[in-house]
């Protein structure tokens, strides 16, 4: 406590958001990419400061979260913050962008010639698609890693909402009929795939490994048949091949 005012950090407001707009711990906790009882203990700690409950636990049998008043007043004022957070990261940003020039994407002709820029906002990790329709890349929105395409000349960009946010801009890779990417699910990596033509999103493949090591890097081998990352274990590093069951 500072006075009589309460200390609380930016982050459990946005487990208190996610929560309610998840409405459910457990689906709060993959969003997160944390476990339920460490979401829990963090809205606890919140009501503990605030000095109440911000969601109303005698409508045990609700098919919503009920919140208190205290509770909605909660999460308006983490709505706000929430859009501050990203108007501060898009400012900032720019001015980096200023200050630094712009990493953006670029295409010139393999025996060399005149270059051609794609994107105009910051991008990074170009892929072109095996039949050569899309372009696709990372982009960082808002302190988070989305994937996004555009048509070889740099027009149509869109994001790729299906897919979830990303931990990191290197962590997938496209085949020709969709995309593999790493994915952290109630704490545990693994592969899934994204599948263009349907929009349906398939798991491929979990590390057996515990504990859990770093993993890094995601790409697939021509054919197909192959996925290809590297892991961090506590002593070194090793490139790992994994076949393709998808």
């Amino acid at each position: 406590m500072v006075g009589n005012r309460p200390t609380m950090e930016l982050y459990a407001l946005e487990v208190f958001s996610t929560v309610v707009a998840e409405q459910s711990f457990s689906r709060a906790a993959e969003k997160l990419l944390r476990t339920q009882p460490a979401i829990s203990l963090t809205l606890q700690r919140l009501e503990a400061e605030l000095g109440g409950p911000l969601i109303d636990r005698s409508f045990r049998t609700a098919k919503k979260l009920v919140l208190t008043d205290a509770g909605q007043v909660v999460l308006d004022f983490a709505k706000r913050f929430e859009n501050l957070r990203g108007e501060m990261a898009t400012a900032l940003g720019e001015l980096r962008d200023n200050s630094a020039g712009r990493l953006t994407i670029w295409r010139t002709g393999s025996t060399g010639g005149k270059a051609s820029q794609l994107t105009k906002t910051p991008s990074l990790k170009p892929i072109e698609s095996p039949d050569g329709q899309y372009l696709y890349f990372a982009r960082h929105t808002t302190n988070k890693v989305r994937l996004w395409r555009a048509r070889p000349d740099g027009s149509d960009e869109k994001m790729l909402e299906a897919i979830p946010p990303l931990s990191d801009a290197h962590q997938w890779w496209p085949s020709g009929s969709g995309i593999y990417f790493w994915i952290h699910t109630m704490d545990k990596p693994e592969v899934d795939f994204l599948d263009l033509r349907t929009s349906q999103i398939r798991r491929i493949y979990v590390p057996h490994t515990l504990p859990t090591p770093w993993l890094a890097g995601l790409s697939v081998s021509p054919d197909g048949k192959w996925l290809v990352y590297s892991r961090v274990d506590e002593r070194f590093q090793d490139l790992m091949l994994v076949n393709n069951f998808r």
